[in-house]
């Protein structure tokens, strides 16, 4: 890590993961950590995920957008979820990787489904059920 970004390190959020490229250079010499939180990022890292314009990269060339993430794969219905597939909050506001589909026996109800995120509200990378934590919504792509 070139110890010139160090000190900027410091001022990202602690929430997010990985830190050391989530910052950006809006103009000569100066660097800034990305304003907003890491989902979308962390999401991009884990599937390489590098689509959208420079200014919605991080400094490994990663998306840091929900939209432009969502713009990168195609709908999913529910019933086909499986390991790997992005969630989408209905917000666009928020995504997570799928780790793991469990059918449930009843055709009506929504299988169980666990969701790795970056989440401000957990202070980093988080488990949760999809059922329970994210309430059942959103929608899921690859």
């Amino acid at each position: 890590m070139n110890p010139k970004f160090s000190p900027r390190l410091k001022a990202v959020r602690i929430d997010v993961e990985p830190k050391e490229c989530f910052i950006r250079y809006p103009r000569h010499d100066y660097w800034e950590p990305i304003p907003g939180t890491g989902c979308a990022r962390w999401v991009a890292h884990e599937k390489q995920i590098q689509s959208g314009r420079s200014d919605e990269k991080c400094l490994f060339g990663y998306t840091f957008r929900v939209h432009v993430l969502a713009d990168t794969c195609s709908e999913v219905p529910l019933e086909n979820v499986r390991s790997g597939d992005i969630w989408i909050s209905d917000e666009e506001d928020h995504a997570g990787l799928v780790i793991r589909v469990m059918p449930n026996l009843y055709p009506d109800e929504i299988p169980e489904i666990t969701i790795c995120h970056d989440s401000s509200r957990q202070n980093g990378v988080a488990i949760n059920d999809f059922k329970t934590y994210f309430h059942g919504r959103g929608w899921f792509c690859r």
